[in-house]
C-alpha cells in the first residue's frame, strides 16, 4: 500500500435525525476561515444541491488554484458516504482527482487518489456513525444541522486527513455535541472530545451554520480554527456555476 501523502496534501482542503425533503434548495454559505485571531484567512463556500449533496469551493486568491470538493450524504443516522477531491477546472467544473468512501458495514473508509500517472490508496477505521471529516470545513457537519433543525444533543466520530507527518489519515475519536438552547434565533452547542472541544452556533429553526470555533486546527499552519459566514445568496445550480466559473473568468492571459 503506497502513502497517502500525495492525497492529502491535495485532498486536505477541504444520532442524526433524518434528512430533510428534496425539495429544499439551501442558500450558498460563504465563509471566512482563519485562526482564533483572523489571521491565516481563507475562503470557504458551502453549497447543497440537495439534501443529500454537498460542494465545497475553497480559494486564497482568484486565478489560483482552488479546491472543489464534493460529497454524498446518506445513511441512519446521516453521514458522508463518498467524497470527490478535486479542483476548480478553468471552465469552473470539478477537475476530480479523489475519492473517500465509506464501508458503512465494515465502518471503514477507503481512500484512493491518482496523480501524476500514480495511484495511492489507504484505509482506516470510520469508527462508530456518523462519522465526519474535520478538514472538510464542517460542510458535512452543517449537512448534518441542517437535517436536525430541531437540535438536540449528538456525537460524531472525527476523522482528519493531515499532510505534515504519519499517520495521514487520523483519528479526533468522538466528539459529543451538547444543546445549550436557543437565544436571540440562534442555537449553541458545546463540543467536547478528547482531542479538541469548541462551540458550534447555527439558525435556530433552519440548522445554518453561522460560527464554529475549535481550540485544534484542520489544516498544518494554524493554531486552531474559525469559521464565520459572512453571508448567503440564494442556491440552485445556476448560482453555483456562476460563483464556480467567476473563479477564472477575469484572469489574465498567459
Amino acid at each position: 500500500m503506497k502513502t497517502i501523502l500525495g492525497w492529502t496534501a491535495l485532498f486536505a482542503v477541504a444520532g442524526c435525525a433524518g434528512p430533510q425533503p428534496r425539495t429544499y434548495v439551501a442558500p450558498i454559505s460563504h465563509y471566512i476561515r482563519s485562526n482564533g485571531d483572523g489571521t491565516m484567512a481563507e475562503h470557504i463556500v458551502h453549497h447543497f444541491p440537495t439534501d443529500r449533496d454537498i460542494a465545497v469551493y475553497k480559494w486564497v486568491a482568484k486565478c489560483e488554484t482552488a479546491a472543489y470538493v464534493t460529497a454524498q450524504m446518506g445513511g441512519e443516522p446521516f453521514e458522508a458516504q463518498r467524497l470527490i477531491a478535486g479542483k476548480v477546472a478553468e471552465d469552473g467544473s470539478q477537475a476530480a482527482f479523489g475519492e473517500l468512501s465509506l464501508d458503512p458495514d465494515a465502518r471503514r473508509l477507503h481512500v484512493e487518489v491518482s496523480l501524476g500517472g500514480e495511484t495511492m490508496t489507504e484505509e482506516t477505521d470510520a469508527g462508530p456513525s456518523p462519522w465526519m471529516l474535520y478538514d472538510y470545513d464542517l460542510a458535512d457537519l452543517h449537512a448534518m444541522l441542517r437535517a436536525r433543525p430541531g437540535g438536540g444533543d449528538f456525537a460524531v466520530s472525527m476523522r482528519m486527513i493531515w499532510p505534515e507527518q504519519p499517520p495521514f489519515f487520523r483519528s479526533l475519536g468522538r466528539v459529543t455535541f451538547v444543546d445549550r438552547g436557543v437565544r436571540d434565533g440562534l442555537r449553541t452547542y458545546q463540543a467536547t472530545g478528547d482531542a479538541l472541544s469548541g462551540t458550534v452556533v447555527v439558525g435556530a429553526t433552519d440548522g445554518q451554520l453561522r460560527e464554529a470555533r475549535f481550540d485544534r486546527p484542520n489544516h498544518p499552519g494554524y493554531d486552531d480554527y474559525l469559521l464565520r459566514l459572512e453571508r448567503v445568496e440564494p442556491g440552485g445550480a445556476a448560482a453555483w456555476r456562476t460563483i464556480t466559473q467567476a473563479h477564472y473568468g477575469d484572469c489574465p492571459p498567459e
